[in-house]
């Protein structure tokens, strides 16, 4: 028999919770209670999300699991090369599912989610704990690559910063004394424009931009974002990594920090909970030290 094998991809989120919320609690409590009505959520017009699988990985400080998205509407048919293709039996309240693994970091919290299309991505899983726990927030923010951001915040020379604004902003702001992004929210605000792009850069191929200026106002747009309170949808740098001519235009956000790593299915052709919790393992072993050196250059909250 064939073995059939695909690659499990990974993103890297970090994940806020607002009141002093726990994840792991939450988490916990979910797989306390089992499988009931009352632990899953609507996705959408018949697809539900619930916690499908908990549990520990206390050598590495993680907690780790599988989400699954259960499909009760219109489900495929069996097919098969030389004969028709028939209707799969099943009761009412039957279904087809998908799962997919997630790996989350107490120290860092960090959340490793594969990213599985027909599962649950990073915006249902949002919804389904916060819908569930009746969370004001349940914030997500897509790590970057950090050999991007090394980059970024090790260049001599900064020429041009490019942010975007892509949303109306939720909940209150609390802005650090940097006047440049106080300018700019002011004039946001003043115009009551849900979308705005604000452009600092310089005329002359030779003038820059003071540096740690710049850096500073590229941080702080960063904490903004990852409050969950404005929506920064880019932040784009040009810039140079020395005195001469090696010049960069990086995006903070469009650069995130992925991973991916080969699982195998099981003689009924399915990926094992034990192939991804394994998968995602790898990928965090990986790639658990530039996670650590985020920290050195963007701020925590």
């Amino acid at each position: 028999m064939a073995v059939y094998s695909k690659k499990l991809k990974a993103g890297f989120y970090k994940l806020s919770l607002p009141d002093k919320k726990n994840f792991p609690d939450l988490a916990a409590e979910l797989h306390r209670r089992g499988f009931r009505a009352s632990t899953t959520v609507a996705l959408e017009e018949g697809q539900y999300a619930r916690l499908e699988r908990y549990g520990t990985w206390a050598e590495s400080d993680c907690i780790e699991g599988e989400m699954a998205r259960l499909r009760m509407e219109i489900v495929p048919e069996k097919g098969a090369i030389d004969r028709p293709l028939e209707v799969l039996e099943l009761r009412v309240d039957e279904g087809t599912g998908e799962r997919g693994a997630f790996l989350y970091h107490l120290p860092t919290k960090t959340l490793v989610l594969e990213e599985n299309r027909l599962s649950i991505g990073a915006t249902a899983f949002a919804k389904f704990f916060a819908q569930m726990f009746d969370l004001s927030a349940f914030n997500l923010d897509p790590l970057p690559e950090p050999d991007v951001v090394s980059r970024v915040f090790s260049a001599k020379r900064v020429k041009r910063v490019e942010v975007k604004l892509a949303g109306p902003i939720t909940g209150s702001i609390n802005v650090s004394n940097d006047a440049a992004v106080i300018s700019a929210l002011k004039s946001r605000k003043h115009l009551v424009a849900p979308v705005a792009t604000f452009v600092f850069g310089t005329e002359g191929r030779k003038e820059m931009l003071p540096r740690d200026a710049a850096l500073g106002f590229i941080r702080e747009w960063w904490r903004l974002r990852r409050n969950g309170s404005v929506p920064v949808d880019k932040i784009a740098v040009t810039g140079f990594d020395d005195e001469e001519k090696t010049s960069f235009y990086l995006n903070l956000i469009e650069n995130r920090l992925r991973d991916e790593e080969k699982v195998n299915a099981g003689v009924d052709r399915t990926i094992s909970s034990e192939e991804r919790r394994g998968a995602l393992r790898r990928i965090w072993a990986r790639q658990k030290d530039k996670v650590f050196k985020l920290a050195k250059h963007l701020p925590e909250d």
